[in-house]
């Protein structure tokens, strides 16, 4: 993992925007639940706006999302579940989340 200006935390999931300007971001994940579980993802800018959204909707269905944002310095960009919004536990689903700066 590269975590340059160490905007990501790993703890939380988290990536607070180290200065403004435009980043790229992107999120993918299979469902590896059991039977037909939902599985619905977000990229969240500041905890309430949704940016994009990925569902897969049986087990091994594959999903993804990519969004480009202007942010300002402290803005903060995480992957919530899409239906509920809380944080997500990844549990039994192969994922990814990755962002960079655009200049």
């Amino acid at each position: 993992m590269t975590n340059v200006g160490d905007g990501y935390v790993t703890a939380t999931g988290s990536f607070t925007a180290p200065l403004g300007g435009v980043y790229a971001f992107s999120v993918f994940f299979q469902n590896g639940n059991s039977g037909n579980v939902d599985a619905d993802v977000a990229i969240v800018l500041n905890a309430e706006t949704q940016v994009c959204k990925a569902d897969a909707t049986s087990r091994r269905d594959a999903a993804s999302c990519s969004v480009v944002l202007e942010l300002r310095e402290g803005d903060v960009v995480d992957v919530r579940g899409a239906n509920e919004g809380a944080k997500l536990d990844f549990y039994g689903i192969d994922h990814g989340f990755s962002g960079f700066l655009v200049g």
